[in-house]
């Protein structure tokens, strides 16, 4: 990774200090404050729309549970597993799931083919090796994978991937770096690729450590913040917040 300039060891010393802890004020955040609430519908909708009700779900990654928490509010009714290398998160999130597992994302605990859908958000950049990671999620799903990462590209993905020393991997996460990776390991599946949320400011303004989360309850807040989001839909695609990769496989 580029832009880790350390071992290995060291890289998983500091995403263990950074994610081990389960963040309950992230996940009541993230579920219960009505601005943000919509914008994690919004990124996670088109996961939902592919997700039958008999549908198996496994998160990797599924930290305190707060996509389930809105896949389940876009009326996913399936069966959900989560997994985390974090026994704190994964107690935590156990709680929401009907099963939580501790695991590592480079050696899944599953067998091949062990479910319908597998979901990665937001933890692609904390993974020592990237390729590993995209080979397990394919291995362990029957059906289809989702991916979906932060573009640093995006003016404030990159500012924040710049003060965070655990979050820099997101600079390794560029589009055309990112599609590299995914084209040397998706061997007899389909990626496809598609850009979300055209802004990011919104979650800055609302960030439950260091913005005014308490503004996403005003109605008048939100139709501002909802105005802004329609006027960022016209900015390169390119430079919108998330990266959104479905796997299919391959006819």
């Amino acid at each position: 990774m580029a832009f880790l300039r350390q071992s290995s060891s060291g890289f998983a010393e500091l995403q263990k200090e950074h994610s081990w802890r389960a963040e309950r004020e992230r996940f009541r955040w993230l579920s219960s404050n009505p601005a943000i609430a919509a914008l994690e519908e919004d990124l996670l909708r088109p996961v939902a729309e592919t997700l039958e009700p008999s549908s198996t779900l496994l998160e990797i990654g599924c930290g305190e549970a707060g996509n389930l928490a809105a896949l389940r509010r876009l009326r996913f009714r399936g069966a959900y597993i989560g997994c985390d290398f974090s026994s704190d998160k994964a107690a935590f999130s156990s709680t929401a799931a009907q099963g939580t597992v501790v695991g590592d994302a480079l050696r899944l605990p599953f067998r091949d083919q062990a479910v319908d859908v597998v979901l990665m958000r937001d933890v692609l950049h904390h993974v020592s090796d990237r390729a590993q990671a995209l080979r397990e999620m394919l291995r362990v799903a029957r059906e289809r994978v989702w991916l979906i990462e932060p573009n640093p590209l995006s003016p404030v993905i990159m500012g924040f991937a710049l003060i965070s020393r655990a979050e820099r991997g997101m600079l390794d996460s560029a589009p055309g770096r990112l599609q590299r990776t995914i084209a040397a390991v998706s061997g007899g599946w389909t990626a496809t690729s598609t850009w979300a949320e055209p802004e990011n400011l919104s979650r800055l303004i609302l960030h439950y450590q260091f913005g005014a989360p308490s503004l996403g309850f005003l109605p008048a807040v939100a139709r501002a913040l909802g105005r802004i989001r329609r006027l960022a839909t016209s900015l390169p695609r390119a430079l919108w917040a998330y990266q959104r990769i479905e796997f299919t496989r391959s006819k």
